[in-house]
């Protein structure tokens, strides 16, 4: 908005509202059953889901579904995204597909375990990343994108789990240096 300074004069500024939407749901497993305590976040912008979980973000508050799985959103006057993540499932919709429809169906994680070997033995606490392949698909800039990613580390035997993973193509890499990864490309 503008500087107004106290000089003394008469000032004018017009002022225009734009009505937002009042935006209600029900949250859904895929078999039907309403999801209490799913937490959503809305938001205009790109995010990065970390290990299937919001990060600490204070610019997009995060709510959640009432005991039969309903939420009530404050009016949106811009382009948003809406990501639903519950131990459920999870849900990611564009504004236009929530106005169409405030049924959100969840649908369900995936998870990636496996052992890290060098040769024939097993690699104790290594970084192990996994992000989502995108290779080969054109990356629409007036949509809002999502990023997730995952990290974990083995355990004395190798073994590693990340769990509530976005199924789809991804990439998982062993991280061997500061630099330095090496990769696999896998669908979860």
């Amino acid at each position: 908005s503008p500087t107004f300074y106290n000089d003394g004069s008469t000032v004018v500024h017009d002022v225009y509202l734009t009505q937002g939407h009042a935006l209600t749901g029900t949250v859904y497993e895929p078999n039907g059953t309403a999801v209490a305590e799913a937490r959503i976040r809305i938001f205009s912008r790109n995010d990065v889901m970390i290990n299937g979980r919001f990060r600490d973000d204070h610019r997009y508050p995060v709510i959640k579904t009432d005991h039969l799985g309903r939420f009530h959103l404050l009016p949106q006057i811009r382009k948003f995204k809406l990501l639903v993540l519950s131990d459920k499932g999870f849900a990611e919709l564009e504004d236009t597909e929530l106005l169409a429809n405030p049924d959100v169906y969840l649908w369900s994680w995936g998870r990636v375990e496996g052992v890290v070997y060098s040769g024939l033995k097993p690699l104790a606490n290594i970084s192990v990343s996994l992000q989502e392949n995108h290779a080969g698909q054109s990356f629409d800039r007036e949509k809002i994108n999502t990023t997730w990613m995952y990290s974990a580390r083995t355990d004395q035997y190798g073994h590693f789990v990340l769990d509530r993973v976005r199924p789809g193509p991804v990439k998982i890499s062993r991280v061997i240096g500061p630099d330095q990864v090496q990769d696999k490309e896998m669908r979860t």
